[in-house]
């Protein structure tokens, strides 16, 4: 939850991907890349992306971070219309200077998100 109001407040700072729990000090150093992953629990293809994204985080440990943001939520809905988020699921991806670079909606394959996930790494 307090990942889903650092958002909200701050937009796309350096806290959403670096795991700062303020804003002091996380000035210093770059966001991580990431990508902001639009869900709700009821939806089945939402269901079927979460075993891929499980895996997605495990693979790349530290070096990609992805934020689940579920949009049944207050916090969730109001980070989705500052996005424009009108479907789930819905994935962006930001480079390590947190600017979007993609915007995935629908069941996506690892081998595509591996693939965007590399080319945001320079892999």
């Amino acid at each position: 939850m307090a990942i889903l109001l650092m958002v909200a407040l701050t937009g796309l700072s350096c806290a959403l991907f670096s795991g700062c729990s303020s804003g002091a000090g996380c000035s210093s150093s770059p966001p991580s890349p990431g990508a902001l992953y639009f869900y709700v629990d009821t939806c089945p293809i939402c269901k079927k992306m979460k075993p891929i994204l499980d895996g997605i985080e495990e693979e790349y440990g530290g070096d990609f971070k992805v934020v689940r943001i579920n949009n049944a939520t207050a916090e969730g809905k109001k980070i989705a219309r500052e996005h424009g988020i009108l479907g789930q699921p819905t994935l962006l991806f930001f480079d390590k200077t947190g600017r979007e670079t993609r915007r995935l909606m629908g069941f996506q394959s690892s081998q595509i998100l591996e693939k965007e996930i590399d080319r945001i790494l320079g892999r």
